[in-house]
């Protein structure tokens, strides 16, 4: 595949995109949360490419978010009933830290993976922690940036 500098984005497609929000100690923290359900058999083929998370924290003096378990699941279940972690889950510890006075944090992580083996369904998790217990605050984004058999892959 040759990528073209001035459309470096066309081969990738974006799939199992999802979003979560939260209160330390309270809604959403430290809970883990799951993309939309991809299946294989209706993709052009998607090869690897990179796990994205994207988002904002307001934290505390000193206080931190931390993205862990990040990864896929699979299985052969439309419904993930049968879901199985697919690459080992990888954590990244303080993505932000609350400066004097408390601040609004904004963090980016990447996961790249191969999807050489996944099974027919497959859905993007992560699970956002906040060390505080008080009023700290996160929204995220997330999904995975896929490169595809055909290139460019079309808009949608």
């Amino acid at each position: 595949m040759i990528i073209n500098d001035k459309d470096a984005g066309a081969p990738f497609k974006l799939l199992s995109g999802g979003g979560a929000r939260g209160v330390a100690a309270g809604t959403g923290d430290n809970t883990e949360a799951v993309g939309a359900i991809v299946d294989m058999q209706a993709q052009d083929g998607p090869m690897s490419g990179f796990l994205f998370v994207a988002g904002s924290a307001v934290l505390a003096d000193t206080k931190t978010i931390s993205i862990n378990d990040v990864g896929i699941e699979h299985g052969d279940a439309a419904n993930l009933s049968d879901k199985a972690d697919f690459n080992t889950e990888v954590d990244f510890a303080a993505v932000g830290t609350g400066q004097t006075g408390g601040t609004t944090e904004l963090f980016t992580v990447k996961q790249s993976i191969n999807l050489n083996g996944v099974k027919r369904y497959w859905r993007v998790k992560v699970t956002p922690d906040l060390n505080a217990t008080g009023t700290d605050t996160f929204q995220l984004g997330f999904g995975f940036a896929a490169i595809c058999d055909s290139s460019p892959v079309a808009d949608g």
